[in-house]
């Protein structure tokens, strides 16, 4: 389970995502030539992997993961790089306390009667 854990939180993980997805849209881009535009949609980016088969026959083989795959998984692998690396304290969480009467108002918030004499 620790070694899942590694994988999942590697920036390995988030190397190889960001490199499949680099690598999705420049094929899909090619494609879109002979393809058009909602047809590579379908098959390259909305699909978990992208298919490829000879011309003429009923059977297909996942030649690279699609664009659903690949950010399904790299939206896990930061979530839970997030979760393992950043650690909450209570010196960093009284930075997310928001009230009115702690922090001053930003200079643009000024009344108009200050800047207009």
């Amino acid at each position: 389970m620790k070694q899942l854990w590694h994988l999942i939180t590697s920036l390995k993980l988030t190397v190889v995502c960001l490199s499949f997805s680099m690598l999705i849209v420049f094929v899909g881009t090619l494609a879109q030539v002979e393809q058009g535009l909602y047809l590579v949609q379908d098959r390259y980016f909305k699909s978990l992997f992208v298919f490829w088969g000879p011309e003429g026959s009923d059977w297909q083989i996942p030649i690279m993961p699609g664009g659903y795959l690949v950010g399904i998984l790299l939206m896990i692998n930061l979530i839970a790089a997030f979760m393992a690396k950043f650690k909450w304290t209570r010196k960093k969480n009284r930075h997310l306390h928001f009230s009115p009467g702690h922090h001053p108002a930003p200079p643009w918030a000024t009344s108009y009667r200050s800047a207009f004499p």
